[in-house]
């Protein structure tokens, strides 16, 4: 079975909960990547999108300093709530029928280049990572490879939908729209449809 589980933090607002609200600070913040050179004159695209508040409120002193150490909190929640399930799916054999694709849509600006949000085309936008661990022998050649190819949403469907039709597993679907409802619908298909 396949499963798709989403993680919608760290996202805004950012509310941590004991005990990660206090486990990291400003000391523990990177310097913003930009330029003073950046705001003037931008593209009429990048200079609409530093406008925004979302971006204008990085221009403020201190508040990259008490964003990032909550985003980063969220973070090390995320990474413990998965460690229970991996330590779950081990307890139970889980791990050997599983395929598991680990990634994020995008990653957030946070005053680097003026900009707050994830739009655009910088790094923090476009290069996400992604850790696919499947159980399949059809994986074996790929195993513990590295590669900087550039991987789209859609790209990670297929992926996912051609390991699946090999070993005839199911995709559990839900639909989001309902999901936000509270509408909720669990369909199952075969991959091979």
């Amino acid at each position: 079975m396949c499963d798709r589980l989403r993680a919608d933090k760290p996202h805004w607002p950012y509310i941590v909960p004991d005990p990660y609200h206090d486990m990291f600070g400003p000391k523990d913040v990177l310097p913003m990547l930009q330029s003073d050179a950046e705001p003037n004159r931008p593209h009429p695209i990048l200079a609409a999108s530093q406008a925004k508040r979302y971006s204008t409120v990085f221009t403020r002193i201190g508040a990259r300093e008490i964003v990032t150490p909550a985003h980063m909190a969220l973070i090390k929640q995320i990474d413990d709530q998965f460690g229970l399930l991996f330590k779950l799916m081990g307890d139970t054999d889980l791990t050997q029928h599983t395929m598991m694709v680990f990634t994020l849509e995008h990653d957030d600006y946070r005053g680097d280049h003026w900009l707050g949000e994830q739009y655009l085309f910088h790094n923090p936008s476009v290069k996400v990572p992604q850790i696919t661990a499947a159980p399949s022998t059809a994986a074996d050649a790929t195993q513990t490879t590295v590669s900087d190819a550039a991987v789209t949403a859609s790209g990670k469907a297929a992926q996912a939908c051609d390991l699946n039709r090999e070993a005839g597993m199911l995709i559990g679907c839900w639909d989001e729209a309902e999901l936000a409802t509270g509408q909720a619908k669990r369909t199952a298909f075969k991959a091979s449809l």
